[in-house]
């Protein structure tokens, strides 16, 4: 049972569209170094300034680390050629879907890195994308975009 649900949470993750028209990014150098430069504070580790215990599983923390080290590199290389929220959106959709922690602080920790890209690019929301993957397909329609 706990596989089906899990299936139909990840089919309506992945499957949601978004509903907005696309944002077209205003990509710069100085944003791609941005980027680039948000790369090692991504990690799942121990953060002691935050008392952040990080991902106690060693598998799962270096896939979420590799997951979000993969996305940068991703938007550093792809975005000029593709200056769309939605390339973003699909982009954090990917890395998410490779993050398997089911502890909610590290599941917000991975929001709050996204959170950190959408800042660097001038992205106001995420259109319910990570809503809908912290807080599964049905609450996650009903939490207030951050604004």
């Amino acid at each position: 049972m706990t596989g089906l649900v899990f299936f139909i949470s990840a089919f309506a993750f992945c499957g949601a569209s978004t509903a907005s028209p696309d944002q077209m990014l205003p990509v710069t150098p100085q944003m791609l170094k941005q980027l680039a430069a948000l790369k090692p504070e991504l990690n799942f580790g121990p953060d002691a300034k935050t008392y952040y215990t990080g991902v106690p599983d060693p598998v799962d923390r270096l896939a979420g680390d590799k997951a979000f080290s993969q996305l940068i590199d991703v938007l550093v290389s792809d975005l000029p050629k593709h200056p769309a929220k939605s390339f973003v959106l699909g982009q954090f959709k990917m890395a998410l879907s490779k993050f398997s922690s089911v502890e909610t602080e590290d599941r917000e920790r991975a929001v709050s890195y996204c959170e950190k890209i959408m800042d660097v690019l001038g992205i106001a929301n995420s259109d319910g994308v990570l809503n809908r993957w912290l807080y599964g397909p049905v609450l996650g329609r009903m939490v207030k975009a951050k604004q």
